[in-house]
Formats: structure tokens, sequence, C-alpha cells
């Protein structure tokens, strides 16, 4: 594909002769971490500010940073709030927020120290009620970077001979997927990168309720981005050997929980730059490549079952939204260089085994949230709000819509809050107009119960109750200080 292509261009031409290619792996001999009891927890002082009045409720709360460093706990409708600073100068990734606090809202995983020298990254756990600390683990072994030399031996790389020259190809990967984290849905363990008895990085699992680390996989690939499935029994991974600023190629792999520890996984995919789209369902999870691209290559989903990688739409597309209710995704796209006069520019639906209809000739930006599946919500020609039915029927609502600024839907699917024209709008379900304000909204944060909504222009923070309240300014902010980038609410 042309985008495969332009990235492996980009590869070869940074890279240069350090560009790596058909790799040769000798496994290391399997090993297994033995349990390891942490320190009792710590109480250890978090510094509050009291410059607004403090929390009023007993929860739902939005917890929110604008630096990764310093964190606010505010209430549901923004009353009261709570200000802190992770202690040790810890800090959270620019990933997502949701990764590093647990589901059930109890524990925010941070990091303390650095991957550089000293060499003393370490990732923590904060509890977020009592706001007592303990450590987890330290995720770089003693001797680093040497301790990465071994690759030298195991691993050929194709034009690059030297050990320079693969050593730094290894650290960068590494170091790009170091910090990889997520909690399991039932948030009793943390999974999470680490290199402790290896020159590569692995997925190692903390147990809150004991207090143990485990090792979970064991491969000489650095571990990139880590994926509980639903159910809780099964991560799915990717890793790989080099990394780059423009392009990482990596391998599919799946770790069962339920089996032996650690693993040395089958690959799931060929080595190629990746995109996660999420899971479909319990035994699907949706890829595609162009990892750093706004259009989609190789559409397709990886059969946790029979752990099979099938690509359904092997062109490019512009947007697309995945619908697990019918088992089938609806997409827009434009022809580019494809021979097969049955694929023309328009809006199809496809489904699991690669089938498709073509629903409407005309092509729209399909926004990856929706109400339901009965109809899609798109933008049409000339910044148009359209519904389009699964039959190509298409309904006109409104004009002037933001792609940067996309519908929101509320979590009951009952309400939508638009932007048009530096105004915001609130929507029903069936898209009838309900209100409109004067407010040049850049970002929309619903309630879990759907109740209220924050709202966030240039330099004010609103509070707005659904469905009959007036956004009323909770605080003025300055520069970017109410853009609420990194966000998640706390049950």
């Amino acid at each position: 594909m042309i985008k495969r292509f332009i990235s492996l261009l980009l590869m070869t031409l940074i890279l240069g002769s350090c560009a790596p290619a058909t790799v040769s792996v000798t496994p290391p001999p399997t090993t297994t971490l033995p349990p390891t009891r942490t320190p009792r927890p710590t109480q250890t002082a978090i510094p509050t500010r009291t410059s607004y009045p403090p929390l009023q409720t007993d929860g739902p709360y939005l917890l929110f940073t604008y630096d990764n460093k310093n964190f606010t706990i505010m209430d549901a409708d923004g009353s009261g709030r709570k200000q802190f600073q992770l202690p040790n100068d810890g800090y959270t990734t620019s990933w997502r927020l949701e990764d590093a606090v647990s589901p059930d809202g109890k524990w925010l995983a941070y990091f303390t120290g650095s991957i550089d020298e000293p060499y003393d990254l370490a990732i923590n756990l904060l509890d977020l009620k009592n706001e007592t600390t303990f450590p987890v683990a330290n995720l770089i072994a003693p001797g680093f970077p040497e301790n990465m030399e071994p690759v030298t031996k195991v691993l050929r790389f194709d034009n690059c001979s030297n050990t320079e020259c693969k050593t730094s190809l290894f650290r960068i990967g590494l170091i790009e997927g170091i910090k990889s984290l997520e909690w399991s849905p039932d948030s009793k363990l943390l999974a999470f990168s680490a290199q402790i008895d290896s020159f590569s990085s692995d997925i190692y699992v903390f147990s809150v309720g004991d207090k143990t680390v485990a090792r979970i996989t064991n491969e000489p690939e650095n571990i990139y981005r880590i994926f509980w499935s639903p159910s809780g029994e099964k991560i799915l991974y990717d890793a790989s050997i080099e990394g780059s600023s423009y392009s990482i190629s990596t391998i599919w792999h799946l770790a069962d929980l339920m089996g032996a520890i650690p693993q040395n996984p089958i690959a799931l995919t060929e080595e190629l730059p990746w995109r996660s789209l999420g899971w479909f369902n319990e035994d699907l999870y949706f890829i595609s490549t162009a990892i750093d691209s706004p259009v989609y290559v190789d559409t397709g989903y990886i059969d946790i079952e029979s752990k099979e990688t099938k690509i359904i739409w092997p062109y490019i597309t512009e947007s697309m939204t995945i619908d697990s209710e019918n088992d089938r995704i609806i997409l827009s796209f434009m022809p580019y260089e494809i021979n097969n006069p049955e694929i023309t520019a328009g809006t199809y639906l496809l489904y699991l085994d690669g089938t498709f209809t073509k629903i409407s000739d005309e092509t729209f930006y399909l926004f990856p949230e929706q109400i339901s599946f009965d109809s899609y919500l798109a933008m049409g020609k000339n910044s148009s709000l359209v519904s389009i039915l699964p039959d190509g029927s298409i309904t006109n609502f409104a004009q002037t819509v933001s792609y940067q600024n996309t519908p929101r839907m509320s979590p009951d699917k009952r309400w939508v809050i638009i932007r048009r024209d530096y105004v915001t709008q609130l929507f029903s379900k069936n898209i009838q107009l309900m209100k409109s304000w004067n407010i040049d909204m850049s970002e929309t944060i619903w309630r879990t119960d759907s109740r209220g909504a924050f709202l966030y222009d240039r330099d004010k923070l609103y509070y707005l109750t659904i469905p009959d309240g007036t956004p009323i300014s909770i605080d003025f902010c300055i520069a970017k200080s109410c853009q609420l980038i990194y966000y998640v609410w706390l049950p």
C-alpha cells in the first residue's frame, strides 16, 4: 500500500545502514520470577492546595491533570475539588490516563526516576482515597544498558552489523514501550512492561491483593503495547525489536493467564506497523496498518480463538465506525490505486467475512462515537451533520459541524452536544435541537450518569446540568489550564 511504502521509505532514510530486516532468534532460557513481596505501604504526604472548596460529595469524581504531575479530583458538578502532586517527582505518561487508573477508581499507577542515568525508572501505586503510596517494581535491571549487549549475538539485523548500531536500535525499542501498562477489568492486577531479568522487556503482573510481582511473557523482543481481554483472562500485546520516531513494526502476541507462566507465546501477526482499533468482542480484536496516519490501511482483526489474522478490507479508508452490535463496519472510501471495478468511491457496510454492500455513492466523515447503530452520524458535504441508515437513506440535520469538534454523545445515548459556528448546542437522541448557547466549546466531558457535562472554551470551564440547565462558569483559566486533555472518571 502507498502509506506502507512511504513509512518504510522514511524508515530507510532515517536509519540508513542501521535499518533492521529479517530477524533470526534463539529465545533465552525460560525463567520464572519468584513472587516478590514489596514493602508495606508507606504513609507519604501529598501536598494539597486549598484555593478551592473541598470535595462536597461522595462521588463520582473527575480526575484530571494538565502536566501528568499535578492532579485535581473534582466533584461531578464542579462544586468542590482536591488537588495533589505526585510525590518524589512522580509522573504519569502522556498516554491514556485511564490506563493508569484502576477501573474501580482506587489506584493510580505512576512512575518515578528515569530511563537515563542513573537508570532508576520505577513504577508505583497511589491509593487515591487515603493518599498512601508504595513501590511496585524497578523497571530497569542492574547493569543497563550494557545488559542489552547479548542482543547483538542473538539477533541478526541486515545492513546493521556493528554492536553500536544494533544496541542503539534495540534500546530505542525498549524505551518506547517500557512505560506500557494496563489494569485488569476487575482492578486486581496491573500488567506492565519491565526489563528485570532479561536483556529485553517483558510483561509482568502485580497483584494488588498479595503485593507480588510475576513475570508473564518471555521472548527476545521488547514489549510495546498491552491490552487486557474483556474477561481479564488473556493479555494481547505487541512486541518489536527496534523502535523509531516515525514507524514501529510490531508483532502481536497473546498471553493466557490460565496457562504456564512465563510464556513464550506464538506470534499472531506478521511484523508490520500495526494500529490498534480495539476489542470487537471477547474473541476479536480489530487492527489496521499505518500506525501514525489519519487513514486506515489493511483493516482486519485478530481471532483470539483461532489465533489467526484476517484482513477484511485491504484498501485505504478515510473513516469508519465499528458496529459490534450488528457484526459489521460502516466505512467511507475514496479509491486510490485499485484495479477492482467493484470498489468505487462511496460508503459501505463491511461484514466480518469480508463481504460488503455499498449503500451510497457519497463519501462522509463517519464519527467514531455513535448514538446507536440503527443509523450512523457523519459529516457530509459543506460540513453538514447527517444520519445514514443501513439502507442508504440520508437525513441532513445541521450545517457547519467541525472535524475537530465531533458530536459528543451522553453515556446513556439520549443526548448529543455539538459545536457549530462558535455556538454550543444540545440535541436529543433523534437529533432535535433542544437548547443553544454562545459558547465556543473546545471539549465536552459527560458525567458517567449522563446528568451533566463539563464544557470548556478558551478561558472558562463550565458545568451544564442535563437537560434543563444553563452552562455555569465554575473556573476561569489562563493559557491552556482549562484544556482537560488527560482525565478519567472515578466511580
